[in-house]
C-alpha cells in the first residue's frame, strides 16, 4: 500500500520495472490535488485522475470508462492510432464509439474486447503497437458491494462480465492495464477484491510535510507573508484534511486562519465522513475537576506515558452521572492531544460500515497523535436489548478489534472508551484496552465542595450562593446566633448540622443529580418571596435509580486498575 500522492510513479514501477501485476485499484484521497513542479514548466495543481490522464496518455493509449459517460479514448488520436493497426479493426468498433453512452454490461464488455484486440496485436506486431490503459471511475457504482442474493438480474450479469474481464488470463498475459479508481477498496464487491492479482494502492490524505510544502508554496506565491513558524503552525493544525480543503483555508484572511483553525478543520473532516464523527478541542483542564485528588494524579502520569510507555486504551467506568464525559474533555486538553468522538458508525447498509471505519482510519493516520473516543461505549457492538450480534456488529467489531491491536498505532493512537457497564463491552475489546479507571461519587468534604459549586453556577450572581442562603436560614432559625458573625456561624455546630442533614438528603445523589437539584431549588427561589431553603432541597428527590446506580458501582470497583482510586467501602469487599 502506498503513502504517496504520486501514484503515478509507483503503478510505473509495480507494472513495468517489477511487473507485479497490471491490475490496480487506486483508493482513498483519490480526488485530492497534486502540488506538481516540474522543470522548466510552471507549477500547477492536478487531481489523482488528472495526473495519471496526462502522464499514460503519453505513450499509451487510454481508455477512459465512467458509468455516467460509457467508454470513450481520453485522446480521440489514440481511436484513430487503434484503427489504423488493422483495417478490419475500424469495421468492428466504429459503430460502438457513435454512441453517446453505453449500458454498465455492454461497456464492461466493450473494453474486454478492446484488451483482447490489444493484446492480439501486440503479440503479433510487437513494439509497434501502443499499450492499453484502461482507467475505471466510480467503480464503486458499477461494481457494488451488495450482496449477490440481494442482486436484480442484471447485476449479476454485470458481476459476471465485470470478474471475467478483469480475471481474464488473456488480459493479465499482456502489457496493458485496468486501473479501478475509488474512495474505498470496501466499496467494491468482494468478487472484484478477492481477485487474486488485483493490487491496492492506498492513497493517504496529506502529511505534515505535505501539507507544509503546499502552504509554503501558496504564502510564496500569493504573498501572504507567513511566518515560518506561522507556516509549522498551520500544517500541524490541519491533519485530516485533504489539500483542496487547505487550499480553500489558505485564501483566508491569515488572521480568519488563525482564529478559525480548529473550528475549520472540524467540519471538513466531520463533513468528510459523514457525520460519523465530532472532532472537539475542550476548553477547560483538570482544574474544573472538584474533588477526584488522586484521580486527577492518575491522569497526569497517564498522560506522561504517552510519550514514554504509550498505552492503547482506557475504559472509563462508573455508575451514570459521575461525570466521566466531563473528565475525558478535561484530560484531553491537559493532554493537548486533538481529539475525534466516534458517533453511530453502524450503517444499515450491508458493507457500509466497513467503508466509514476505513475513512475514520484514513484521517486518523494523519495525525501525530490523536485521541479517539466513544461515549456508551457498550452499545457499540451489540444490540442494548438483546446483546445479541447482527451482521453489522460483527462488521464493526471485526474492523476495530483488527485497528485497536495493530502496534504499528501505539503511541499514535490513543483510545478512550467510557460506560456504566463495562462487563458487556466484548471481552476482546477490554483486553486491547488494557486501562481501567472507575468513576464514583464524591463524598464527604468533596461532596460538599462540589454542591456548592453548582449552586453558584445556578445562582448565575456571585453575590448569591448556598452558603449565603444557610446562614441566613440559620439566623432565622436560632434567636441566639442571630448576632453572629457569617465566620462564627460558618464554623458553628448548627451550621455542621445542617450541612450533615443536606449531605444524607442528596446521599447516593450523582455528580449529575446534585447539578440538577441546584437549578432546581435556585428555580423556586427565584418565584418564591417567602421559602425555607432547607425544604426546598428536601422537597426534590432526584435520587431514583440509586439501586441500579450501585450495582453500576460495584462494577466499576471490579474492573478498575487502580485500587488507590475506588472508594473503600467498595475496595474492601472487591478485594
Amino acid at each position: 500500500m502506498s503513502t504517496s500522492m504520486n501514484v503515478y510513479e509507483e503503478l510505473k514501477e509495480l507494472f513495468v520495472r517489477l511487473q507485479v501485476t497490471n491490475l490496480f485499484a487506486i483508493t482513498g484521497n483519490i480526488r485530492d490535488i497534486l502540488l506538481v513542479q516540474e522543470e522548466n514548466q510552471p507549477s500547477r495543481y492536478l487531481n489523482i485522475r488528472e495526473l495519471l490522464l496526462e502522464k499514460f496518455s503519453q505513450k499509451n493509449h487510454v481508455l477512459l470508462y465512467n458509468p455516467s459517460e460509457g467508454v470513450h479514448y481520453y485522446q480521440p488520436q489514440h481511436k484513430e492510432e487503434f484503427f489504423k493497426y488493422e483495417d478490419y479493426l475500424e469495421t468492428k468498433y466504429a459503430s460502438q464509439f457513435n454512441k453517446t453512452f453505453y449500458n454498465m454490461i455492454s461497456g464492461i464488455h466493450l473494453i474486454k474486447e478492446l484488451l483482447q484486440d490489444y493484446r492480439q496485436l501486440g503479440k503479433t506486431k510487437g513494439q509497434s503497437v501502443k499499450c492499453l490503459i484502461v482507467i475505471m471511475e466510480d467503480v464503486d457504482l458499477i461494481f457494488s458491494a451488495k450482496p449477490s442474493e440481494q442482486m436484480a438480474v442484471d447485476e449479476k450479469l454485470l458481476m459476471s462480465q465485470a470478474r471475467s474481464m478483469l480475471d481474464d488470463y488473456e488480459v493479465r498475459d499482456s502489457n496493458n492495464m485496468v486501473v479501478l479508481l475509488t474512495t474505498s477498496f470496501f466499496s467494491l464487491n468482494s468478487d472484484i477484491r478477492d481477485i487474486p492479482h488485483l493490487r491496492e494502492i492506498h492513497v493517504d490524505l496529506p502529511n505534515f510535510e505535505q501539507r507544509k510544502q503546499l502552504i509554503a508554496h501558496v504564502n510564496q506565491q500569493e504573498a501572504k507573508g507567513f511566518s515560518e513558524v506561522f507556516i509549522n503552525e498551520i500544517a500541524a493544525s490541519t491533519a485530516g484534511i485533504s489539500l483542496v480543503n487547505l487550499l480553500g483555508i489558505l485564501r483566508e484572511d491569515p488572521q480568519d486562519i488563525k482564529k478559525n483553525i480548529h473550528r475549520s478543520v472540524a467540519r471538513l473532516i466531520e463533513k468528510s465522513i459523514g457525520g460519523h464523527v465530532k472532532m472537539f478541542y475542550p476548553e477547560y483542564g483538570f482544574e474544573k475537576i472538584i474533588g477526584y485528588e488522586e484521580l486527577k494524579a492518575v491522569y497526569a502520569k497517564l498522560i506522561l506515558r504517552m510519550e514514554f510507555t504509550p498505552w492503547k486504551g482506557i475504559i472509563l467506568t462508573g455508575p451514570t452521572g459521575t461525570g466521566k464525559s466531563f473528565q475525558l474533555k478535561a484530560f484531553v486538553k491537559e493532554a493537548n492531544v486533538p481529539a475525534m468522538q466516534l458517533g453511530n458508525i453502524k450503517s444499515k447498509w450491508y458493507g457500509e460500515t466497513l467503508i466509514i471505519v476505513e475513512k475514520i482510519k484514513n484521517v486518523a493516520k494523519t495525525f501525530d497523535k490523536l485521541i479517539i473516543t466513544k461515549p456508551e461505549a457498550d452499545t457499540m457492538f451489540t444490540d442494548p436489548q438483546t446483546g445479541e450480534g447482527h451482521q453489522t456488529d460483527l462488521e464493526l467489531m471485526g474492523a476495530f478489534l483488527d485497528w485497536i491491536g495493530d502496534e504499528k498505532d501505539r503511541g499514535k493512537i490513543f483510545w478512550i472508551f467510557d460506560t456504566s457497564r463495562p462487563q458487556r463491552i466484548p471481552l476482546d475489546f477490554q483486553r486491547r484496552l488494557e486501562i481501567k479507571i472507575g468513576i464514583f461519587d464524591l463524598e464527604g468534604d468533596f461532596k460538599w465542595e462540589f454542591l456548592l459549586k453548582m449552586f453558584d453556577l445556578a445562582f448565575k450572581d456571585e453575590t448569591q450562593n448556598l452558603t449565603r442562603y444557610l446562614i441566613d436560614h440559620l439566623k432565622q432559625k436560632s434567636a441566639v446566633i442571630a448576632d453572629f458573625s457569617d465566620e462564627q456561624i460558618f464554623g458553628s455546630p448548627e451550621y455542621a448540622q445542617i450541612k450533615e442533614e443536606i449531605l444524607k438528603l442528596v446521599e447516593g445523589y450523582s455528580n449529575d443529580n446534585m447539578r440538577g437539584l441546584a437549578t432546581e431549588v435556585v428555580s423556586e427561589i427565584m418565584v418564591e418571596t417567602e421559602f425555607d431553603i432547607l425544604e426546598l432541597i428536601r422537597n426534590i428527590n432526584l435520587g431514583v435509580v440509586i439501586k441500579e446506580r450501585e450495582a453500576q458501582a460495584w462494577e466499576a470497583a471490579r474492573y478498575c486498575t487502580y485500587r488507590n482510586i475506588v472508594p473503600a467501602k467498595y475496595r474492601d469487599r472487591v478485594e
